[in-house]
């Protein structure tokens, strides 16, 4: 049999990406321009002074606008104040109206004075029917005739007057 030599290649190992040196590109900013680091502190130093600038600015808008929030502030608390005022006065007006109402009612059905802040109602219509029913459980007053009439107190002396009450006869009678 003939008689085969065998060859052997030696294979060597491509080399992958990972083990080539990087190929550093240079950075890019904002502006698309490479990275260039005195560009970069001057930009910085522009803007740190830009701030500076802005800086009194921004205090003085701070504190206008706190001044305005207290106007505000203090406008609301006068529409408020306004608000409650009117309020009061609406209340005021809606009792003043109640009295005058039960006024009316009681002269209606000729309640005596002292009787009139009794009537209950929200209407007119609801204070007259109260006050009908309130005169109509009031004893109506008589015109008494008085055939006895005390006497004068400036036509009598002490005397008489003590007399007169431990139960003697009246003066002048």
């Amino acid at each position: 049999m003939p008689e085969t030599t065998e060859t052997v290649e030696t294979v060597t190992p491509l080399t992958t990406r990972a083990q080539v040196a990087p190929v550093v590109e240079p950075e890019t900013g904002a502006d698309g321009q490479p990275f260039d680091a005195k560009r970069a502190q001057e930009l910085i130093d522009k803007l740190r002074e830009e701030n500076k600038a802005l800086k009194p600015k921004a205090k003085k808008a701070d504190e206008l606008e706190a001044a305005e929030t207290k106007r505000k502030e203090a406008e609301l608390s006068e529409l408020e104040k306004l608000q409650a005022q009117i309020k009061k006065q609406e209340e005021e007006l809606q009792e003043s109206k109640r009295r005058e109402m039960q006024r009316m009612a009681a002269d209606k059905a000729k309640l005596p004075p002292e009787l009139v802040s009794r009537l209950v109602g929200t209407t007119q219509e609801e204070m007259d029917v109260d006050a009908a029913k309130l005169a109509a459980v009031i004893p109506k007053v008589s015109n008494l005739n008085v055939t006895n009439p005390p006497p004068n107190d400036a036509t009598i002396t002490d005397a008489q007057r003590k007399a007169f009450l431990q139960g003697g006869p009246l003066p002048g009678v």
